[in-house]
């Protein structure tokens, strides 16, 4: 009897920050993107959906590197010793790779270079993998930056600019958040206020899939 052959599930690396993913904490309560209401409605987990319908299965990495962002306290910022932290994941040979990072910088002197070197890596270490650079949520200056190395190494951008300063896009505080057993929390830390809601999740999640709907995801 011929044994029926299955497709490989599409593995997808989700670099990012809080937005991505946020460990629990006293003033967070789920492992997943800060400050989505339930998992479900993070933007990682809304594009996860959108890959399981379209390629049939999708296996997910999503890594906080915001160590990349903030390089080195108290002296400019070498980035670039961050990367082999992503060494782990690369060998995995993502088919899709999803960069969301900036919101952390402070110091911006090199800051474009430096995103142009990470973009690099990763198309070295994953040549055959399609890659997205994700807009800056807050800050039109970082996101600038961030759109003009995408364009020098040729990568696919995605806007934000439509929600940028939307406060409808916010959590919020006093908004209540779901941990991962059901239980409710209010938001009172401002930091978590700021991060995006469902609502800017949601824009997040569909400009992503509006990029992907152009790309090929399978080999």
């Amino acid at each position: 009897m011929e044994e029926r052959q299955t497709a490989p599930a599409l593995r997808w690396l989700a670099i990012g920050n809080s937005l991505t993913r946020h460990g629990i904490t006293s003033f967070w309560w789920n492992d997943i993107g800060m400050a989505a209401t339930t998992a479900e409605r993070d933007y990682v987990h809304l594009v996860t959906a959108y890959l399981h319908t379209r390629c049939g299965g999708v296996t997910v990495d999503t890594f906080n590197f915001a160590d990349w962002e903030r390089g080195a306290a108290g002296v400019l910022p070498d980035r670039t010793a961050a990367l082999p932290q992503l060494d782990a994941y690369l060998c995995r040979q993502p088919r899709l790779i999803t960069v969301q990072l900036s919101e952390n910088a402070v110091d911006l002197t090199t800051f474009t270079s430096d995103t142009e070197a990470l973009l690099r890596y990763l198309r070295d270490k994953a040549p055959d993998a399609v890659l997205l650079l994700i807009d800056d949520f807050w800050s039109p200056e970082k996101g600038e930056m961030k759109k003009t190395a995408a364009e020098r190494c040729g990568v696919p951008f995605v806007s934000l600019a439509r929600i940028k300063g939307d406060p409808t896009c916010l959590c919020g505080m006093g908004a209540t958040v779901l941990d991962a057993d059901g239980c409710p929390h209010t938001v009172e830390h401002p930091g978590v206020a700021a991060h995006p809601g469902d609502k800017g999740m949601r824009c997040i999640a569909d400009g992503i899939i509006a990029a992907l709907e152009t790309l090929p995801l399978t080999r």
